[in-house]
């Protein structure tokens, strides 16, 4: 979706917190804060997760956006990944697809072991 290869970008490394910047890498935050405004209703979530489209396409955003939210799991950037899986977790199928493919599990063993920020911890 979006590369992160600004020189610029500096991440505290005990506690995760963006030390410094880029407009690329605000970007990105404001980009995750947008989509979790649109999934907050049912019409944005079913668009996002895609089953109204193409059987192909179905659940591929959903993956890629729990993918970051595991990844970059101390990078504040990411931080709104949590309110959309959350959106997300409201529509029955996109529901039935995280249990079906134990995200359930991989929610705790982020919580758990590695120690989420406040952000994560509240919107998850």
């Amino acid at each position: 979706m979006f590369e992160l290869n600004n020189k610029d970008f500096k991440v505290d490394s005990q506690t995760g917190k963006v030390l410094k910047i880029a407009a690329n890498e605000q970007l990105i935050e404001f980009s995750f804060m947008l989509i979790s405004n649109f999934t907050a209703d049912e019409a944005g979530q079913k668009h996002l997760v895609g089953i109204e489209g193409d059987e192909k396409f179905h659940y591929i955003i959903l993956e890629s956006i729990f993918g970051m939210f595991c990844y970059f799991n101390n990078n504040t950037i990411f931080d709104f990944v949590s309110n959309i899986i959350s959106n997300l977790a409201g529509l029955a199928q996109a529901r039935q697809h995280m249990i079906d493919n134990k995200y359930i599990e991989a929610i705790v063993i982020q919580l758990v072991e590695k120690n989420p920020n406040a952000h994560r911890r509240e919107f998850l």
